[in-house]
């Protein structure tokens, strides 16, 4: 039985991401920051399909904030990587995002997309790479 909002609890969200999700330890990846209530914080794991690309690839980190209406919430900016010259890259940042989103739709968890506008590119390697910029919010 799952637990109600529980989903977006570090612990909860981290198990998930590897019991439910298949995306394990993955060292061989650079941190990422994350802007978080005022702060930049490194994130806490690196989670991927694969240890070398191409693999749905995440990074997740605790917000220090709690929402009210969403209890807990862990950002998980999901994407997906290929090899490149200059070693794993991002390809697309809507495809491992809507590959989770639809595991998590058909178990039944809710999944609701969320337009932020934040769809400016990214310089990833040799390559501009945009997100349609929409986030998806999954819980139970």
């Amino acid at each position: 039985m799952r637990g109600i909002r529980s989903l977006g609890v570090y612990t909860t969200a981290l198990s998930k991401t590897i019991n439910f999700l298949g995306l394990d330890d993955s060292l061989l990846a650079s941190d990422q920051w994350m802007w978080n209530d005022g702060f930049c914080d490194r994130q806490a794991n690196n989670q991927a399909e694969n240890p070398l690309a191409p693999r749905n690839h995440t990074r997740l980190k605790a917000a220090r904030w709690i929402d009210p209406q969403f209890t807990h919430i862990t950002a998980s900016p999901m994407h997906h990587d290929v090899l490149s010259t200059c070693g794993d890259k991002a390809d697309s940042f809507n495809s491992a995002r809507d590959w989770a989103a639809q595991k998590y739709q058909w178990a039944g968890y809710f999944a609701v997309y969320s337009f932020t506008g934040n769809n400016d590119p990214r310089w990833q390697c040799d390559v501009w790479v945009a997100s349609d910029g929409y986030y998806v919010l999954a819980r139970d």
